[in-house]
């Protein structure tokens, strides 16, 4: 045998099989690289992650075994991101708002008229939460649960910014440092960045989607007063209800791009155009706020 031609026959088998596109060794080695990196951002953002709950009547339950249980029976109402180390989280305005502050709706609203001794102290802390915050005193609890539903933190209310439809909370108690995602840089954005959100759209958590910035310099009009609102970054992941308030992360970087605030719906219908408060709002708010747990 030749051995030359064979050794012709397996180079020009190889060019064939691997010249042409991408599957050549090295071209392996960077799509390895590449889902290699995309685990490694979500498994951090995962940790980082929070669905929203009304607050209990006893705080004291977030030490019960069968508390986490008991919050797998109820839809959370959005969800969070944890921004600094010492427990500092955020969501929308709209989040929290959605349960009457994080303290759920009234015996009214959940139309109880036989209520139960447990229905009573809960109406009883609304009641008294509602009237500080009349006074303006800031007294609203809410409870984050990680996206793994391991651990709840009863979470209380330290800035509101309503003109962004952003909150800041910080997380009583927290175990050590806690878990959270660093902001992109200012310029760091583009049109085109691959991202991708977590949260818990329909009581649904770990729910991931998965698109690319579209528009960094969306400007909402208000379709009844005609009035622009604040800008906001477009973007083509898919959201739903409970989605509100979660991260938008750079898939390169595993940074904080924005945060979801909206989907543009249509006749009841899911368009699948996604809007995002800017990190920049984000930045502004977490800037001045003091530290958690002093």
């Amino acid at each position: 045998m030749d051995y030359r031609l064979l050794s012709g026959f397996l180079l020009a088998t190889m060019i064939v099989l691997y010249g042409c596109d991408s599957r050549t060794p090295s071209g392996m080695n960077a799509i390895a690289s590449a889902d290699a990196q995309r685990h490694k951002v979500i498994i951090s953002t995962r940790a980082a992650s929070y669905s929203v709950f009304p607050d209990t009547d006893d705080p004291e339950k977030l030490k019960d075994d069968t508390f986490l249980d008991a919050m797998h029976a109820e839809s959370p109402n959005g969800s969070a991101i944890a921004v600094r180390a010492d427990g500092l989280v955020t969501t929308n305005m709209h989040v929290i708002k959605g349960t009457n502050f994080c303290t759920g709706p009234s015996l009214e609203e959940r139309g109880i008229h036989s209520a139960s001794e447990e229905d009573v102290l809960r109406e009883t802390g609304r009641a008294k939460e509602e009237a500080a915050r009349r006074a303006g005193i800031k007294e609203t609890h809410c409870i984050f649960v990680n996206q793994a539903f391991t651990k709840a933190f009863r979470a209380k209310l330290v800035k509101i910014d309503e003109v962004h439809d952003v909150v800041l909370l910080c997380l009583l108690k927290p175990e050590r440092q806690t878990p959270f995602i660093e902001l992109s840089s200012a310029g760091s954005i583009t049109e085109g960045m691959e991202v991708f959100t977590i949260g818990s759209p329909f009581g649904n958590t770990n729910m991931l989607t998965h698109g690319y910035l579209s528009n960094l310099n969306f400007t909402p009009r208000d379709k009844e007063t005609g009035k622009k609102g604040v800008r906001k970054i477009q973007f083509t992941a898919y959201m739903l209800p409970g989605n509100s308030g979660g991260p938008l992360v750079s898939v390169a970087t595993g940074k904080l791009v924005g945060q979801v605030v909206a989907t543009y719906i249509v006749n009841d219908l899911f368009t699948g155009m996604s809007y995002a408060n800017p990190v920049e709002d984000l930045r502004k708010n977490i800037s001045d706020t003091p530290p958690c747990n002093d």
